[in-house]
């Protein structure tokens, strides 16, 4: 990264990971070289680097007391192409797993918690353009917080937020761009059961659901959605044409995408095939919000995109 931590649009940010030796001894450690990286943006412009450590290749290293290992093996480059000029931060898992000398199966992860912040372009030059506002409440679309130029929004069906104890809700999620210029992307489409999303009690803490656990292997499933400035289009709840299994354009099929999914118990029951995550309650409170991943045409980031927690009460049937 350039020392003044400014760069134009396009420019790589280069990380470069120094491991040092705060003992007053002589240190060997062994590091697994960085096998390959998934930066994601998040909110408020938050690049995390997910390093992943190739357990194949190893090297030892003498560290001596007070230096510092600076080698370029250990640095990291992620292209700014196709972000908006704005206010950016890194963070990063941890950088590196070392084992002392001798202990080749043992290890310890070594994360740089601080993040590094930097300018891309000039921030004054993008203007953003918030949802109207609807009065409705049943009509209301729940936007969580912006990730690049997009929001993405939930609704439940009809705008209901109040349901019975044997409930089965399949939630409604949408895609607004407010930036100034068009954006073309794609967004990863889960099964109804398999959608990352959250359920909290009324006071913010987390609630735990019941679910299955799948150990299946899935092709991957895409949609490509292009998007005016202003424009807003569902990601659920119709049937649009899909790429199954990578880039190949030949792999597509016509399919119904399912919203993320969530059924309402009072009792724990057994699961078969294709059942969502479940809430066993005998009635209440809760908020409920979910995430997308979107990637943009030129980007090599990922982006996780959230709704904002949708209020819904559950009542004794």
């Amino acid at each position: 990264m350039s020392a003044s931590g400014k760069l134009q649009p396009g420019d790589p940010v280069v990380v470069q990971f120094l491991l040092r030796n705060t003992t007053d001894e002589k240190r060997t450690v062994i590091l697994q070289q960085y096998d390959h990286t998934v930066p994601v943006l998040g909110a408020n412009n938050r690049i995390t680097l997910n390093i992943s450590g190739s357990s194949q290749r190893r090297h030892q290293h003498e560290i001596g007391p007070g230096e510092i290992l600076n080698l370029r093996q250990y640095r990291v480059t992620v292209s700014t192409e196709g972000l908006l000029p704005g206010e950016y931060y890194v963070t990063a898992q941890p950088a590196f797993w070392y084992s002392e000398k001798g202990k080749p199966n043992s290890g310890t992860g070594i994360g740089r918690q601080m993040p590094i912040p930097f300018t891309l372009g000039d921030p004054k030059s993008v203007k953003f353009t918030a949802p109207p506002k609807v009065e409705d409440p049943k009509k209301r679309i729940h936007w969580g917080k912006r990730v690049g130029g997009l929001l993405v929004g939930m609704r439940l069906p009809g705008g209901r937020l109040e349901w019975g104890t044997n409930a089965r809700i399949e939630a409604e999620m949408f895609i607004r761009n407010v930036s100034s210029g068009p954006i073309e992307c794609e967004y990863e489409i889960p099964t109804s059961t398999d959608w990352n999303f959250n359920v909290e009690s009324k006071d913010g803490k987390d609630v735990r659901l019941d679910l299955s656990f799948s150990t299946g292997w899935r092709s991957r499933v895409t949609r490509t959605v292009k998007l005016d400035p202003g424009e807003q289009v569902p990601l659920t709840g119709l049937v649009a044409e899909v790429q199954v299994g990578g880039i190949d354009p030949e792999k597509t099929q016509t399919k119904k995408i399912s919203g993320p999914t969530l059924q309402i118990l009072v009792k724990t029951t057994k699961f078969t095939i294709g059942d969502p995550k479940r809430l066993i309650t005998t009635g209440g409170s809760y908020l409920w919000s979910a995430w997308v991943t979107v990637r943009q045409k030129e980007s090599d980031l990922s982006m996780v995109i959230g709704s904002s927690p949708v209020p819904f009460d559950i009542k004794t049937d």
